[in-house]
């Protein structure tokens, strides 16, 4: 497995994933060029292969570190994994290399949301060292409801 930084280049991989990966509020292509190209924000995509082979985009994850009263804080937006590269680790590898990335740049703890029914993402980062630190209603849509979870960075 080949991790690195997405470019502006790997948009079809990225449209790909969110396509294939969430049956509704996917982010739209805009919304992707702005992440890639914002500061402090970060997206790694892994890779079956090394650049130049017939390589697929089997996951990403998507996160920001920001400046807040607290100090700086990094926030996960997306984790995505196709599904035949499911349960073999893939999520919790990505989510590693961010929460170092993450630390790297100053950020004193994370956040993310995650749909209350989504019980094996919720199982992941829960074995991460996440809490659940709140319930946001309607988050996703109506009755669509999400966990914020949250962790200190260690």
């Amino acid at each position: 497995m080949i991790l690195r930084f997405a470019g502006l280049d790997d948009l079809p991989a990225m449209d790909r994933l969110e396509k294939e990966c969430f049956e509704y509020r996917r982010f739209p292509i805009p919304f992707l060029v702005d992440f890639i190209l914002a500061d402090g924000a970060y997206t790694l995509l892994s890779f079956t292969e090394p650049p130049g082979h017939a390589s697929t985009a089997m996951g990403a994850i998507m996160f920001v570190v920001q400046n807040t009263e607290k100090g700086k804080v990094g926030r996960v937006a997306s984790v995505s994994v196709l599904e035949k590269y499911r349960n073999q680790g893939l999520a919790r590898r990505l989510m590693e290399e961010a929460e170092t990335i993450m630390r790297e740049a100053g950020a004193s703890s994370f956040s993310l949301e995650v749909a209350v029914k989504n019980r094996a993402a919720i199982s992941l980062y829960e074995s991460l060292g996440y809490v659940v630190a709140g319930k946001l209603e309607h988050y996703y849509g109506l009755n669509e409801h999400a966990h914020r979870m949250e962790k200190k960075a260690d």
